[in-house]
């Protein structure tokens, strides 16, 4: 799904205008929500770290997932301190593993897509619709509980097709069974 449509189903399901700005914006806040859940995994490589020397982390870092060894070893003792420099305790080279911020969507391309997987796109227009409803409550007691229930149901739908898309790296061959084992 494009902006284009996003644009249109936002339309289509508020029955309300918006700029492209403000759109853009909503759908940079979803995707970096999704993200938190599934995001785009990097790797960053500290070669000849120094046992307490604070390093950079990558401009696009918003999550540690894991840090390795040069052993291949996952490493729990490492440090990542409030301004964005991560330490290491021992001498040697390291590898993060991270999840990336999105890309900001371009909101003047009609064409442009979401920086999260597309099963993540329909989603999006949830979490703007569900934005939208929030901005216009004023306090309304039913208004302000249908937004969260829409933001709820946004939750549920990345949690459930993160983990969909997390099983995918599990999935079981079929083994090569004879047949007569097979009772055929």
């Amino acid at each position: 799904m494009n902006f284009g449509e996003i644009l249109s189903r936002y339309e289509a399901r508020t029955g309300a205008t918006t700029t492209r700005a403000n759109l853009a914006a909503l759908i940079d806040e979803a995707q970096v929500e999704i993200s938190k859940r599934f995001g785009d995994i990097r790797r960053e490589e500290y070669y000849s770290a120094e046992k307490g020397e604070e390093y950079d982390l990558p401009a696009d870092h918003l999550k540690t997932e894991e840090v390795k060894d040069e052993n291949n070893r996952r490493r729990r003792d490492f440090r990542v301190a409030p301004d964005g420099k991560i330490s290491f305790p021992v001498d040697g080279d390291y590898i993060l593993i991270y999840t990336r911020v999105p890309d900001s969507i371009d909101k003047d391309d009609n064409n442009a897509e979401p920086d999260v997987h597309p099963i993540f796109h329909e989603m999006i227009v949830q979490y703007c619709a569900a934005k939208w409803w929030e901005d216009r409550s004023e306090g309304i007691p039913a208004e302000e509980a249908k937004s969260e229930r829409m933001m709820r149901e946004f939750y549920r739908k990345v949690d459930e097709a993160a983990l969909v898309l997390r099983q995918r790296a599990f999935a079981v061959e079929p083994l090569e069974v004879h047949p007569i084992a097979r009772g055929y």
